[in-house]
This record gives structure tokens, C-alpha cells and sequence, in this order.
């Protein structure tokens, strides 16, 4: 995937102050000029740094950096996020946005998505999303089938995910699930289970011992590793099956 990074720092009020009366003393083609035909813009440019982010991000939808593939929009003090016109954008990072909690349109054509540590509490229809990483999030989401990989490390998770019968990585370490049961078996394509430093205390066995694709199970620091069971799971599972614990 070629990969045009537009990155946008941190922003404190001061900065977004200032913004705001830059704003209001540039017309929009002197704005526009400033990021025009920059594919990777830095915060420390002094008129995308003054400037609020949602503004700069509006500002570059309207020029060249609109045909961005990757934008990594990461620490920079997000509340709201609307990406009308990056309508070529495959991977978007917006994490590390601690007051972040609603997303906006996104393109449709969007497959990697970065959530860390940012409280959204709702994910638009991405009908072809197949990574998503929400570790310390929220992760009550409506979550699209067509995932590959999910990352839900220590993200608020106390049941087992449904409904993603192409994941193949699916990371749960650190979160309240206590128990698996047959969800696996609507999990056909599985290969890697993180479940380490979490409550699990009971795994479905029948469902365990028929997947066809699983090849590590992580369940170190778990009450079920500390039962004694794993012996006699790494017995009656698959050869190819790698139990840690």
C-alpha cells in the first residue's frame, strides 16, 4: 500500500486560540497555499500549527493531501472527526485522543483503523475495515464482518466477540472475560487468541478441540492456566496447537 502520512501534533488551547485569529486574518487561498502540495504535513509549520485541527483538516481535504492513503491524526486533541473528501484513505490513527467520542463520516473504503486509547463510542458503517485496534478503549462497538484482526487489549470487554467469521487475530488480553464458550465455531479462520491477564476461568472444550485453524492460545495469568488444565487441553487439541500458560 503506498502511503502518504499526514501527521498533525498535539494541540493545547493556547495554539487553537491563536487559530481562531489567524483564521480570521487569512483568506482561504493564503490558507490553502500553506499546505498546498504537501503530502506529509508537520505541526510545526506555523500555520497548521496555529491552526484548530478540524480547520487544517478541512484545509487539506480541498488540496493534493486529499489523496492521502494514511492519515495519523494521533495526539492531536480530537473531540470530533469528520473526513468528507479523503475519499482514497485506506489506514487512519486516531489515537491518543482523550476527549474523542464520536467519529464522523469516514470513506467506506477504509481498512485500518487505530482507536488506542481513545473513548469512541461508536464506529460508522466501514464495510471493509479488516484491522481495528481499540486497546484502552470503550469497545462496545458494532463491529464489521469483514475484520481480519481486532485488538481489544485492555479495552472495557466482558463477553466474547461475535459475528466475524474472517478474523484471524483477535487480541483480548487484559480485558473481564471470564468464560468462552462455542463462539469459536462462528470463528472458522482464527489462528491467534490472546486471552493472557484476564478472569477466564472456563474455555469450551468441544469448541477448542474441532477448530480447524487455531495455532495459538494465550492464557498466561489466567485462573484456567492456574487449574491445571492445560495438560490435559494440549493433549486432546490439535498437534499444531500452541497452549501458553
Amino acid at each position: 500500500m503506498k502511503k502518504l502520512p499526514v501527521e498533525l501534533g498535539s494541540l493545547d488551547l493556547d495554539r487553537v486560540m491563536a487559530g481562531l485569529a489567524l483564521l480570521a486574518e487569512l483568506d482561504d487561498a493564503a490558507l490553502e497555499s500553506a499546505v498546498a502540495g504537501r503530502a506529509y504535513i508537520d505541526a510545526r509549520d506555523r500555520v497548521v500549527s496555529e491552526l484548530p485541527v478540524d480547520v487544517t483538516v478541512k484545509l487539506l481535504a480541498r488540496g493534493p493531501a486529499n489523496q492521502a492513503e494514511a492519515l495519523d491524526l494521533s495526539c492531536a486533541s480530537l473531540r470530533f472527526l469528520d473526513l468528507r473528501g479523503f475519499d482514497r484513505l485506506r489506514t487512519l490513527d486516531v489515537g491518543r485522543n482523550p476527549e474523542l467520542r464520536e467519529l464522523g463520516w469516514l470513506p467506506p473504503l477504509l481498512q485500518e483503523l487505530v482507536l488506542d486509547q481513545s473513548p469512541v463510542l461508536k464506529l460508522p458503517v466501514l464495510p471493509q475495515l479488516t484491522r481495528l485496534s481499540a486497546v484502552d478503549g470503550h469497545a462496545k462497538y458494532v463491529l464489521p464482518r469483514s475484520l481480519l484482526a481486532l485488538d481489544l487489549t485492555r479495552a472495557f470487554v466482558t463477553s466474547f466477540p461475535t459475528g466475524l467469521p474472517k478474523l484471524v487475530t483477535l487480541g483480548l488480553e487484559g480485558t473481564m472475560i471470564r468464560a468462552v464458550g462455542n463462539e469459536l465455531d462462528a470463528m472458522p479462520a482464527l489462528t491467534r487468541l490472546n486471552l493472557a491477564n484476564t478472569p477466564l476461568m472456563r474455555f469450551y472444550e468441544p469448541a477448542l478441540v474441532a477448530h480447524p485453524a487455531l495455532r495459538e492460545l494465550d492464557v498466561r495469568n489466567t485462573p484456567l492456566a492456574a487449574s491445571g488444565q492445560l495438560g490435559r487441553l494440549r493433549r486432546v487439541t490439535h498437534p499444531l496447537l500452541k497452549i501458553l500458560g
